[in-house]
């Protein structure tokens, strides 16, 4: 792994004629020679925080202005939770300029994948106006990861995706963990106190927020024409075992850095990437109740299934869940769903004739488009 610690050795074991090979030019004159065809662009934990390094580098854009890239896959965010700072004002600043830095018009306008991850709930707090970053004509597939909804503009911003496709519309979309906002216990003048440590005296406010998953899924049955493919559920953050099975099984190691490596270096942290992936069938909770699940013949699933990697668990649980946010809160996110009895399968809505109006048109939703792709 290229650690300060290992960057320090190496840069120390060269000898000065070559020590100019290891050093960062900014803007280094471009290579001679025919560019890279780099379709895909995939980044994980990249920090969530605008880096001038990054942002003032012509490389860098010049690299997302390729007009071969047409799949961009992001994860943002540290690894562990215990490095996030609640009130950061470089984090904040990061999510408000992202549709203007990192997704640009110029960059985006080609996309027709974009998968859009965080290690931690965003959205609301901190605030991403995913309208902002404009109408993406080509879009196939879109993927966003532990994404909060709060209005209409935000899910009506998705309907609008793609609209240059044949089909008319975003093909494919995957919601991994995303919640609705029901309600919110924030700092009156938020602005004033990011980067500081507010006191019991700083006024608070409670805003509730009245949209509900049907309210979206009902629009999305209308408005999205091209819908091939819809999932809600939860990946995976960790390798899943099934993946390591497979892994273990299936896959000749060719390399040393393949024999040394395990499973968890190739697959770990890639739900951003995972998400298209064969799902879990009839997953259970806990490691020994899967171990002995996966050897139910009844419910046998090819492990070759998840050889690259595993898709979203789509428990009904894991589906169209709501949160509530306190900022004075140990963990600030609470989702819903994520209480009670884990043995049974069920939802959660902040009232309980909701449970059934969402589940309703998600059955709408989906037999709308069986009947697409059956027509």
């Amino acid at each position: 792994m290229w650690t300060p610690a290992n960057r320090t050795k190496i840069y120390d074991a060269v000898t000065p004629e070559w020590k100019d090979k290891f050093e960062y030019t900014h803007d280094a004159p471009v290579l001679p020679g025919e560019p890279l065809q780099i379709r895909e662009l995939t980044i994980s934990h990249l920090a969530d925080y605008n880096d001038p390094r990054l942002l003032q580098s012509k490389a860098w854009y010049r690299l997302l202005r390729l007009p071969t890239l047409i799949d961009l896959k992001l994860l943002v965010g540290e690894t562990h939770a215990s490095l996030r700072t609640l009130l950061s004002v470089k984090k904040f600043e990061f999510f408000s300029s992202l549709p203007i830095r990192w997704l640009r018009p110029n960059v985006v306008q080609k996309l027709q994948v974009l998968s859009l991850f965080y290690t931690d709930y965003w959205g609301q707090y901190p605030r991403v106006d995913l309208d902002r970053i404009g109408a993406l004509p080509f879009l196939k597939v879109l993927a966003l990861g532990r994404y909060v909804f709060t209005n209409k503009d935000e899910t009506d911003w998705i309907a609008s995706l793609g609209s240059n496709n044949r089909s008319g519309g975003l093909e494919e979309l995957y919601l991994d963990e995303c919640c609705v906002l029901f309600q919110a216990k924030q700092y009156v003048n938020l602005t004033a106190v990011l980067g500081t440590s507010p006191d019991q005296n700083t006024p608070m406010e409670t805003i509730l927020y009245s949209r509900r998953w049907h309210h979206v899924l009902s629009e999305w049955r209308v408005t999205m024409k091209g819908l091939k493919k819809f999932v809600m559920g939860v990946g995976e953050w960790s390798c899943p075992f099934r993946t390591i099975e497979s892994w273990d099984k299936e896959m000749n190691p060719v390399t040393l850095g393949m024999w040394q490596d395990s499973p968890q270096w190739y697959f770990g942290h890639n739900r951003h990437r995972f998400f298209a992936d064969p799902g879990p069938e009839h997953y259970t909770r806990g490691f020994i109740a899967a171990y002995h699940s996966r050897r139910d013949k009844s419910q046998a699933v090819p492990m070759g299934n998840y050889l690259l990697g595993e898709g979203l668990r789509q428990k009904r649980r894991a589906q169209m869940q709501y949160a509530w946010y306190n900022v004075r809160g140990v963990a600030h996110w609470f989702i819903g769903n994520q209480y009670g009895d884990f043995s049974e399968d069920l939802g959660w809505a902040p009232e309980e004739e909701t449970i059934e109006l969402d589940d309703d048109a998600y059955a709408l939703l989906m037999e709308t488009i069986r009947h697409r792709l059956r027509s």
